[in-house]
């Protein structure tokens, strides 16, 4: 897995994930967001973790009212999720 910080998007900071794992089926990203679901059909102990994390994250940047967007790589299999977040300045301004 790969982390990067792009450079900033109008008022946002974007942070990219992107993974070699396997590309999800269209029925797969339907549920992405839904809390506790993992692609794999029943959880096996194949996989690290409970379907949590990223629906937590999702969450709290969809409260500051930015987004999040997940899709397949194209060049090779893998998935790839980009955060928008507020900038460094607005977490400041709420914790004062």
């Amino acid at each position: 897995m790969c982390l990067l910080r792009e450079t900033s998007v109008g008022e946002s900071d974007v942070m990219m994930s992107e993974d070699d794992g396997v590309s999800l089926s269209p029925t797969q990203f339907s549920q992405l967001w839904t809390p506790y679901y993992q692609g794999e059909k029943y959880l096996t102990g194949e996989e690290d973790g409970v379907g949590l994390g990223l629906v937590m994250v999702a969450s709290l940047i969809w409260t500051v009212g930015e987004t999040c967007r997940a899709y397949n790589r194209e060049e090779q299999p893998g998935m790839v999720v980009k955060l928008h977040i507020p900038p460094d300045t607005t977490f400041a301004k709420t914790s004062t």
